[in-house]
């Protein structure tokens, strides 16, 4: 058996069935050395190499990180499987996490059981669902919160994703391709939750770490591999325990039943009365934007109703929601509030300061909406941050990039008096924003901030 690209014989003893492994761990020094020499005619800037990673390391049971490079696919493909082909909002499109070609061993079957859940045997994944009831987005998400399948496969809702999908008898993955493992590896074994040319998203063990430890990781690429080597921060520095997230609502008034406000791919309605499923929420009625808040709130941390998707607190001050996504690897998307009930915040300055007082930092992203530009255009601050922080953080840096990746720098000068945060009334901040010159932002632009203390 040999790897097609390299030619390197593999051992006799290699278990395909723990193929997240290095197919020739056992290759000593010069068989390693000999083999980078096979590889040369396609040129070490074809090889992976990591460039960095977005954030120091802490000792914690589950610590998120994304390593950003190069040439983590090398020339493989990840296996795919359609579900619902070509029906709207109901199509899911699924691939496996890793490339490569046993991506192709992976099934999925869908069964009507009445209720959502998930489940993996091996390389077989089972999702039943409740028939006619049961959402694509909802299946999307169920995996999304599955430590096991999460790991094995990712799915993309079609449009809204607010269709239901139909069973479907057990149908194989196809399409992978590529001999050589792809792999991450730490003291200890990580999940790898995403992996691109460009990105690998990663769940670390490191509770056994301490402050000031160096932790040595392996990326393996093909069978390829890429050693680097990341620091430890002090321990307990983080006060999220590995969760971050964006998301605002700002309201302005008194709600009115059958409005409504999207949270990711979930759609919240507002009902008279106490709300009798997910997605619905008590309106204000006559209790104005504050009651309004609160009862967003109470519905979304509904032990039984509430959200799947993330925990929310109110703003002290204000009629804003703060929204954290409740996935430990901190992926969270806009969410957004129909143009009728958004308003300002209560003001709350702050001016940033050198960046060589902070301690801790941690990397947002927020993709700005059209509704962001109207609203900058009429000179209001608008929401794009939320982190849990003791005291109140501040605005280290902050880019914001073009879809076509022309990216510019707009921390300075330019910001004074046009960031602010204000608290939530469980530890997290809300960081607010205003246009230093519209329309200087456009819709689609990604704004990349780092917010420390």
């Amino acid at each position: 058996m040999t790897r097609a690209r390299t030619r390197i014989p593999l051992m006799d003893h290699w278990n395909p069935n723990t193929r997240q492994r290095r197919t020739h761990r056992f290759l000593d020094t010069v068989r390693e050395s000999i083999a980078r020499l096979m590889l040369s005619p396609i040129g070490d800037g074809a090889l992976p190499h990591v460039l960095y990673c977005d954030r120091d390391l802490e000792p914690l049971a589950d610590q998120a990180i994304t390593l950003y490079g190069e040439n983590f696919l090398q020339d493989a493909l990840k296996a795919e499987l359609t579900t619902d082909d070509g029906t709207l909002n109901t199509e899911i499109n699924w691939e496996a996490v890793l490339p490569g070609k046993a991506g192709n061993d992976l099934t999925l079957t869908i069964t009507d059981t009445g209720a959502l859940t998930v489940a993996a045997v091996a390389d077989d994944i089972a999702i039943t669902i409740n028939l006619g009831v049961t959402t694509a987005a909802q299946v999307v998400a169920a995996v999304l919160a599955d430590a096991t399948v999460r790991e094995m496969i990712r799915g993309t809702a079609t449009g809204t994703g607010a269709g239901t999908p139909t069973e479907m008898a057990e149908t194989s993955f196809s399409g992978g391709s590529g001999e050589g493992d792809y792999a991450v590896e730490p003291s200890g074994v990580p999940a790898i939750l995403r992996w691109t040319d460009t990105e690998i998203d990663l769940v670390l063990d490191l509770s056994s770490y301490s402050d000031g430890q160096a932790v040595d990781l392996m990326v393996i690429a093909d069978g390829i591999e890429e050693r680097i080597t990341l620091g430890m921060a002090a321990a307990g520095s983080s006060p999220s325990a590995g969760r971050g997230g964006i998301g605002c609502l700002l309201l302005a008034g008194d709600t009115a039943a059958g409005e409504s406000f999207d949270i990711g791919t979930e759609t919240w309605t507002f009902v008279v009365g106490a709300p009798a499923a997910q997605f619905e929420v008590t309106e204000s009625l006559a209790g104005g934007a504050a009651v309004a808040a609160a009862n967003i709130v109470a519905a979304l941390n509904d032990a039984a109703f509430g959200s799947d998707l993330v925990s929310a607190h109110v703003v002290a001050g204000s009629n804003c929601v703060a929204l954290v996504p409740l996935d430990v690897t901190g992926i969270a998307g806009n969410y957004v509030l129909d143009a009728a009930l958004t308003a300002q915040m209560t003001d709350q300055d702050m001016q940033s300061g050198a960046a060589d007082a902070f301690q801790g930092a941690y990397p947002l992203t927020y993709v700005i909406t059209a509704e962001d530009v109207t609203r900058w255009a009429a000179g209001e601050f608008r929401p794009v941050a939320c982190y849990p922080f003791t005291d109140q953080p501040n605005l280290i840096s902050m880019l914001f990039v073009r879809p076509n990746g022309a990216a510019y720098d707009e921390i300075g000068s330019t910001f004074t008096n046009r960031v602010r945060f204000a608290a939530s009334d469980n530890g997290y901040w809300v960081m607010e924003l205003l246009d230093p010159a519209p329309p200087d932002f456009q819709a689609d632009d990604e704004l990349r901030m780092v917010i420390g203390q």
